[in-house]
């Protein structure tokens, strides 16, 4: 698949088939996956891939904060889609594999001068982007959600993780829904001489 097919052909899917998800392909998009850039040469990630009972659990903390985020997007977002975002962040649109992605507290503090922004979650951003086009390459889908963060102590406590910051939960699975190409806003882009 050329790359630029694969960033435009890519979407955010939020409804997956009742359909298993091979883990061993899981593996070799995440083994792919962290060929990513990182800030100093980090590689601060880690990720969790959650499936069985251990999801069901994550599902139950989601419930907690479903409505949550249904308020905060309710100023972006019509009625029709903050019903729809409080509905996927309760069922991750039953995606038969969560993917968490962590950024290890174990890499220490940022080299000075200190920076605006944390560069371990700059360097997992970098990871989820792979992991996004890897999976569309492997005819998955998944969805970047930052919701799970949170209720990160309470998914840390159901999977034991110490030490770790969570960025993001991304469902991943075959895709029940096929959105259209949403329109690129055309702004972004400065050129100065």
């Amino acid at each position: 698949m050329d790359l630029f097919e694969a960033m435009r052909g890519r979407r955010s899917i939020r409804k997956f088939k009742d359909k298993p998800v091979p883990l061993d392909i899981v593996k070799e998009i995440l083994e792919k996956a962290i060929w990513a850039p990182s800030n100093y040469n980090m590689q601060p990630w880690y990720f969790a891939v959650v499936t069985g009972n251990k999801k069901k659990k994550i599902l139950e903390a989601m419930e907690d904060v479903s409505t949550l985020v249904a308020e905060r997007v309710s100023s972006i977002f019509d009625e029709k889609m903050t019903k729809l975002v409080k509905t996927f962040t309760r069922t991750f649109g039953g995606a038969p594999v969560i993917i968490l992605a962590y950024s290890d507290r174990s890499f220490g503090n940022t080299p000075s001068p200190p920076l605006k922004f944390d560069p371990g979650i700059l360097s997992v951003a970098t990871a989820i982007q792979n992991l996004l086009l890897l999976a569309h390459e492997k005819g998955l889908a998944a969805c970047w959600t930052s919701a799970a963060a949170l209720v990160e102590d309470n998914i840390n406590s159901i999977l034991g993780i110490e030490g770790k910051d969570l960025i993001a939960a991304i469902p991943i699975g075959y895709p029940d829904q096929s959105p259209p190409v949403p329109p690129r806003k055309g702004r972004g882009i400065g050129w100065y001489t």
